[in-house]
């Protein structure tokens, strides 16, 4: 990463927050990491988010039954899914500093809302999914002003809520045995404390990626008093190589950034 490049990164984040979020496109450290490979759609967590028609908190539900979003705009706090930061990011755990990249994001082009068993996000745990031109979105918990509207989204689906793990508990089955060392809580007997390399999670990351034209998923449908009753799933994403890889192992990832706040 050059000089140039980390101060532009580092003036952005510096007034990154809630009243002024970042555009959808910003990537994350581990995106940036694998550069060109993830820029054709970003595989992400979003909480504490709102959505907005014309500045107003709005419901989705009304909409869901067409999938018509035209108008429909969302902030929230937006991280990755790739390597150990998006293992740890699936904890929601947005006050432990560095552990994991989160910026304040900007989306205006919804394009679809669905519920899924994606394997992305923990292990396939029942979510709904949020689909964009930059990326598809796990939908983490609402902001706490939001939450009456979401619940109506939740019901429309018969979709559970998704709260933040408990950091004192045994890991969950589906915490990668390779990630261990990264949970906060505690281990079962036979586990070990196991963290892998940064040049490891890089190969596996790209080869990941590469190797697969994006995570297949079961699309559930939405069994509601509407009677919609979904599609067939397709392929989360279609990731295409069109230029060559350039995968320094520094990744743009040792530059100190600055943590947005969660309210």
């Amino acid at each position: 990463m050059t000089s140039f490049v980390r101060n532009q990164q580092s003036n952005w984040r510096k007034s990154n927050c809630q009243q002024s979020p970042a555009l959808e496109g910003k990537l994350l450290d581990p995106e940036r990491a694998i550069g060109h490979l993830a820029s054709k759609n970003c595989a992400r967590i979003i909480s504490a988010f709102d959505f907005t028609i014309d500045g107003a908190p709005a419901s989705v539900e009304p909409l869901l039954q067409e999938q018509r979003f035209q108008g429909l705009k969302v902030t929230g706090a937006v991280s990755s899914l790739l390597g150990q930061e998006g293992i740890y990011a699936q904890g929601l755990w947005y006050d432990n500093k560095g552990r994991f990249d989160w910026v304040w994001a900007h989306i205006d082009n919804v394009l679809k809302l669905e519920v899924r068993h994606d394997t992305r996000f923990r292990g396939g745990a029942q979510c709904i999914w949020m689909t964009t031109h930059v990326g598809e979105y796990a939908m983490g918990f609402p902001h706490k002003s939001y939450a009456e509207f979401w619940n109506t989204a939740l019901a429309y689906f018969g979709a559970p809520s998704i709260g933040p793990l408990l950091q004192d508990d045994y890991c969950p089955n589906w915490w990668p045995a390779q990630s261990l060392g990264i949970w906060p809580g505690l281990l079962r007997p036979g586990e070990e404390q196991c963290v892998l390399t940064w040049e490891e999670e890089l190969r596996q990351m790209t080869e990941r990626l590469s190797v697969e034209a994006g995570a297949k998923t079961i699309n559930l449908g939405c069994s509601s008093a509407h009677g919609s009753s979904g599609q067939l799933g397709q392929p989360a994403h279609n990731l295409c190589q069109l230029q060559p890889w350039n995968l320094a192992f520094d990744g743009g990832l040792k530059a100190k950034r600055k943590e947005p706040v969660m309210p």
